[in-house]
């Protein structure tokens, strides 16, 4: 099977030896350890790699070299590579790098051999995160790992969302982020270069070493280090371009005037705006093309210079990084400048000491991309073409489709500033006490001051679109995080074949924040005088927040080898938060994993195709802190309520929530059995992964009577269950002179609310015209879409007349009695004559069928070459922007794939509802299957062609490597979603809406030329 795939392999290309005269070499190359035949290793010469061969089927190779005295090269993935001087029949034995299986990784408050790991752990390279130019590092992730869901937005600031293992509670699903040991959920201040790598702990036997907070996947980043080597310095630049890949295919003007004349025939019509829209049509201009009046060409520049080096007793890394991104929608922009240095001190033989130290400046715009009524980019699509931006005198024009005018919202827009300043210090001292015991004291500090500014200016565009008075908003903000960890851990192993971690640690954490908003009106439009001390009106508005809350932490775990054989994993964590009332804040989270490692059994030495497999199976508990917020398990007391008593007003307080002295910890419980195979020294590697993840004691409000009077509590009485499967194959080798490899992973899961306590179903809207978009009911996936289920459009009289319902009495009824000739018709699914609220279905859900990952790299001489997609399906997608842009009633724009499908007395074949004004038609905007989409797509998120320098070339310029390259991120996304791109997150946090399309922007196309330089 081996020589017949790689054969296959072999067969995709031509080897040609570069080589004229001189003598013929022949030899063969074999395994040290079983003595097989290696097909497919590189031959080349030492003193020029152009001139080379690959061995055969038998493992034999011949090379012509000029002289006895050359050298050749001798390499294959999986093996250590060797230089032989030459000689005729040459045997070359080439020995297994045991490296790649005894990779060393990073897992919960230590690492482990990737050959002893039982949990479910999946890496990600530094070159991987670094090859897209992304907002941020999530935003990165995107695709790279199987379990792994990355929705990104077209924002510069990137706001991201990722999912390990789907969500699971109705609360936050957000992971915990781990680096250097420091946990946090904001990793903002890191730049990317910045990462030496990342591990994924996806199922609970890895995480529940975190306990109160491991339900949501743990992502463990270790930054750059120092190194005992003469100092080194790194270069890294890019800069590009940024353009929008998709706008929205909505009517010019004279096509406008058409559909708008048409919704308002025998209507009355306000005179100018008739008027206009007849100019509209004998002009035949475009008109206003308001999507491309707030968009422009973005473009992104990143600066980055990394100083490596150190001695023995000192170590050092210091990295800083400019980070400039003008995002495609005007006045929109990012600024990021950080600093980074991490030193390590060795004091004694037995005693280091260390630092990380972090800080990031971020000066930002605010644009919002998740509003239908606010974002510029969606007001821009849905206002009238016939209008222009300005009147004949230069100021704003009022727009025919009522809505606010885009052009001036995007100016505004540069007011609107967002600004943060981020420090975080991380420092440690380990000391070895004894022969594999060691002690390793963690200290990490985490400030934070956000300020942000919105000004709205006065201004006069219609009396529908007008502002009197100033107003300037400043919200300031600080965040205070420590946490301070110890860990005892003894390494020992008995009658070499017992091989014993074990792992004691306490931790305590402290999490603080405090904030002020203040309000001031009549502020000057001048930027030197827009504070709010300068507003010349008396009247402001203050509030104020504040909160804290703790945690102390034990925690135990246990790793055994026996012979390398039989892997046993244990882990319990017990977690007091003072999230809890005293008699719930205790939560203790067990976790056992088993591993057998079935290559190092005797039955499986001669299987030598077999290089690796694994058996995993684990068990285990987590919680989920991130669920319950500070003071939830009290009634919280509202303020600044006035009632007039005695003829005063005096100002009372009432109760705004009930209290639940009973809230206790939501938990996440989870299985997984996995296997990770591995072939050819692991040239071709699978992991396969299963999952059953069940969230219980999830919290959820419970209904409570009106006449309680404050709202309902939060209890424990939800549950939801997610399982799912995931796989990852990757395949390496050279050919020749061609190093490739090719990674795909996949994901499926499904999900299912398993209980929601006594509570009825949890409707959940986006639009304030509709009662609910989304339902949340046991035995359904969390927020699923609620609506009526359409049966196209009335398309002639008789199809109308004959829509009827025959009552109990023998009469008949019209089913949809004031529905005229092409307007909606929905399905009547109880049977009772009649279009209402019972008639609502299920009409899909956004959680994809499976989500994955593809890439491809390939190495020839000294180019390189890098595709990476990712890709989503079957999932849908409620495209709440078409209650505008699909609107018969004509408020506003519409797509030319509605106007070319409507019904018309011409055209009765057409599917889209008629163009109508009229009120009477209201039924034809109720939620339906009318927007519900496809929400599936492909998408070429990188592509790169990179070049490095020769080391010859660069030597008399005193330069150790040099690297250029071309990239475009975001080449193509192939989808059949109408909107402006697929990957639709929840808004405003809230997974209820997760799938809702209010206002999301695309991610846009990046193309960027970039260089890394050593010297």
């Amino acid at each position: 099977m081996k020589k017949f795939l790689l054969s296959i392999l072999l067969s995709l290309f031509v080897t040609c030896v570069f080589a004229q005269g001189g003598m013929k070499i022949k030899g063969h190359v074999v395994d040290k350890e079983t003595r097989e035949p290696l097909i497919g290793v590189t031959v080349v010469l030492q003193s020029s790699t152009s001139v080379g061969t690959v061995t055969d089927m038998d493992g034999a190779f011949e090379i012509t070299v000029p002289d006895s005295n050359e050298s050749l090269k001798i390499s294959s993935i999986g093996y250590k590579t060797v230089t032989v001087r030459v000689e005729q029949n040459l045997m070359v034995e080439l020995l297994p790098d045991t490296e790649v299986l005894d990779e060393v990784v990073v897992v919960g408050y230590g690492t482990m051999k990737k050959s002893d790991l039982t949990g479910s752990v999946t890496s990600i390279k530094s070159e991987d995160l670094n090859a897209i130019v992304a907002p941020n590092i999530q935003s990165s992730m995107a695709g790279r790992a199987a379990g792994v869901q990355v929705i990104s937005s077209g924002s510069v600031d990137g706001d991201v969302k990722v999912r390990v293992r789907g969500i699971g509670t109705i609360n936050n699903s957000d992971p915990l982020y781990v680096v250097d040991g420091f946990p946090t959920s904001d990793i903002s201040y890191l730049a990317s270069t910045d990462i030496a790598s990342m591990e994924i702990l996806k199922d609970a036997s890895a995480t529940a070493i975190y306990g109160s907070r491991g339900a949501n996947g743990v992502i463990l980043i270790t930054t750059n280090k120092g190194a005992d080597k003469p100092t080194k310095v790194n270069v890294n630049i890019y800069g590009g371009i940024s353009q929008i890949t998709k706008t929205l295919d909505v009517l010019d003007a004279p096509t406008y005037a058409k559909a708008r004349l048409e919704a308002y025939e025998g209507m009355a019509m306000d005179e100018s705006e008739r008027t206009i829209l007849n100019y509209a049509i004998e002009s035949n201009q475009k008109g206003t093309d308001w999507q491309k009046e707030v968009l422009r060409t973005g473009t992104v520049q990143n600066y980055n210079v990394n100083v490596v080096g150190g001695s023995e007793k000192v170590k050092y890394n210091l990295s800083t990084t400019y980070n400039s991104n003008e995002g495609v929608l005007k006045n929109a922009f990012v600024d990021k400048f950080f600093v980074r240095l991490n030193t390590e001190y060795k004091l004694s033989k037995a005693v280091q000491f260390g630092s990380d130290i972090s800080f990031v400046d971020i000066q930002s715009s605010m644009s919002d991309l998740s509003n239908m009524y606010a974002a510029t980019l969606m007001l821009a699509a849905r206002s009238a073409p016939v209008s222009p931006v300005y009147d004949q005198f230069g100021n704003w024009q009022s727009n025919m489709s009522r809505d606010s005018n885009p052009v001036r919202k995007s100016e505004h827009a540069k007011y609107d500033k967002y600004g943060r300043r981020h420090f975080v210090g991380n420092f440690f001292l380990n000391a070895d006490i004894w022969k594999g015991l060691s002690f390793k004291s963690t200290f990490g500090v985490d400030y934070s001051y956000r300020k942000q500014n919105n000004y709205v200016p006065t201004y006069n565009v219609s009396p529908q679109e007008a502002i009197t008075t100033s107003q300037l908003t400043e919200y300031r903000n600080n965040n205070l995080d420590w946490v301070w960890s110890n860990v005892l851990t003894y390494n020992f192993t008995l009658a070499n074949m017992h091989r014993f971690t074990a792992m004691v640690g306490t931790e305590a954490t402290y999490n603080s924040f405090d904030g002020i908003e203040a309000v001031a009106f009549d502020v000057s439009e001048n930027e030197d005088m827009r504070y709010i001390s300068a507003a010349k009106s008396n009247n402001y508005k203050a509030n104020s927040s504040q909160g804290s809350s703790s945690i102390f932490s034990t925690f135990l775990r246990l790793n055994y080898s026996l012979k390398d054989r039989y892997l046993l994993t244990a882990t319990v964590r017990s977690d007091v938060s003072s999230r809890f009332a005293k008699e719930n804040r205790r939560g203790i989270f067990p976790s056992v994993a088993l591993g057998w490692n079935i290559k190092e059994e005797g039955f499986m030495k001669d299987v030598n195709a077999v290089s690796q497999l694994k058996l995993r199976a684990g068990w285990g508990t987590v919680g989920n802190q991130s669920s319950t917020g500070i003071g939830d398990y009290l009634s919280t007391i509202s303020n600044g309520k006035k009632y007039v008593l005695g003829g005063q007003v005096v100002e009372g307080r009432i109760p705004e929530y009930l209290s639940n002295p009973q809230l206790k910890w939501e938990v996440a419980e989870q299985y997984n059995v996995g296997v990770d195979f591995g072939l050819w020294n692991n040239k071709l590697a699978f992991v396969l992964d299963y999952f059953v993840k069940d969230t219980k004691d999830m919290i959820v409000r419970s209904p409570i009577p009106d006449y309680m009077g404050a709202l309902a509590p939060v209890a424990n009485v939800g549950s939801m269950r997610n399982k799912g499967f995931e796989i990852t194959v990757n395949h390496n080798n050279e050919i020749g002179q061609v190093k490739y490899n090719v990674g795909l992973n996949l994901s499926f899961i499904d999900n299912e609310v398993t209980s929601l306590g006594l509570s009825t179903p949890i409707y959940k809207t986006l639009f304030d015209r509709l009662p609910s978009t989304s339902k949340t009911e046991v035995g359904h996936p969390l927020a699923s879409y609620w609506g009526y289920q359409t049966d196209g459009v009335f398309h002639t009289k008789e199809e109308l007349d004959s829509y009827t319902h025959t009552n109990a009495d023998g009469t008949v009824s019209k089913i949809q009695p004031t529905a005229e000739l092409g307007d909606v018709k929905y399905v009547d699914r109880n049977g009772d004559g009649e279009i209402n609220e019972k008639d609502q279905t299920y009409l899909g859900n956004y959680i994809p069928t499976f989500t994955g990952g593809f890439n491809l790299g390939l190495e020839y001489k000294n180019f390189t070459f890098s595709l990476f997609a990712d890709f989503c399906y079957g999932n849908e997608i409620a495209n709440m922007n078409l209650f505008h842009l699909n609107s018969p009633l004509m408020g506003a724009n519409i797509l030319q794939s509605y106007y070319d499908d409507r019904w018309t007395p011409e055209t009765p074949q057409n599917n889209q509802p008629r163009l109508t004004a009229s009120t009477q038609s209201g039924q034809n905007t109720l939620f339906s299957d009318r927007y519900i989409e496809d929400g599936s797509y492909l998408r070429i998120r990188n592509v790169q062609l990179g070049y490095n320098f020769p080391k010859s070339m660069l030597k008399n310029i005193h330069f150790d490597a040099l690297r250029i390259y071309v990239s475009v991120d975001n080449l193509f996304t192939f989808t059949k979603y109408s909107g402006y791109t697929p990957e639709i997150s929840d808004q405003w946090g809230d997974p209820l809406t997760a799938g809702s399309d209010v206002g999301a922007s695309p991610l846009p196309r990046t193309m960027t030329v970039g260089l890394n330089l050593t010297f």
